[in-house]
């Protein structure tokens, strides 16, 4: 499993820009690309996600809840474990 904060889509001083596609690792994760492609791929979903229920809600991306960027997830057939 993969835990990204959902914070680290957001860019700084930016209200509404996502980046899905910069995701830097130390070398034990990265020494296979091959390894972090369906987190690259997850990362991007979770990043649609979120600005489509940021646009239904009204809101900037950064105050869109886990929980609904879960369950949009989920309604598009990710599957999606819960944080302890």
């Amino acid at each position: 499993y993969a835990r990204v904060p959902m914070e680290s889509l957001m860019v700084a001083g930016h209200p509404t820009l996502l980046v899905s596609t910069a995701v830097s690792t130390d070398f034990s994760a990265y020494s296979s690309a091959v390894r972090m492609e369906h987190t690259r791929a997850n990362i991007g979903g979770a990043a649609g996600a979120l600005i489509v229920q940021a646009e239904r809600l009204g809101v900037d991306p950064a105050s869109v809840s886990y929980g609904d960027v879960r369950q949009e997830l989920q309604s598009r057939g990710y599957k999606v474990g819960l944080l302890n």
